[in-house]
């Protein structure tokens, strides 16, 4: 093989060397680029999870505060009814006349 050829030769294995090396070097910046994104992703997604679970913890409390205030008045309003209703009864218990009749308080 005439020297020419071997130039040749030497020059493509050179510039695919150097591509090769360039190609390496920017796949390990890549890789080193994905993992710096994956774990800002991980800490981003931790901080996003415990901030939800803060945010429903707390609704839970204001749902939680919410029921007991409506049981509360719901307890207080039957406990009221519970009372007229008795009062109501009360006022219209027939009264009894002497010969065994059944009239209303009012009549």
């Amino acid at each position: 093989m005439p020297l020419e050829t071997w130039v040749s030769l030497g020059s493509l294995l050179g510039v695919a060397l150097a591509l090769y090396v360039a190609l390496k070097s920017d796949s390990r910046r890549l890789e080193a680029k994905i993992d710096r994104v994956s774990v800002e992703l991980r800490n981003e997604s931790a901080g996003i999870k415990s901030e939800l679970t803060s945010d429903i913890s707390k609704l839970r409390a204001e749902f939680k505060k919410g029921i007991d205030e409506l049981r509360s008045e719901l307890k207080g309003d039957v406990a009221r009814l519970d009372d007229r209703v008795y009062a109501l009864a009360a006022g219209l218990r027939p009264v009894l006349h002497p010969g065994g009749e059944h009239r209303s308080p009012a009549g």
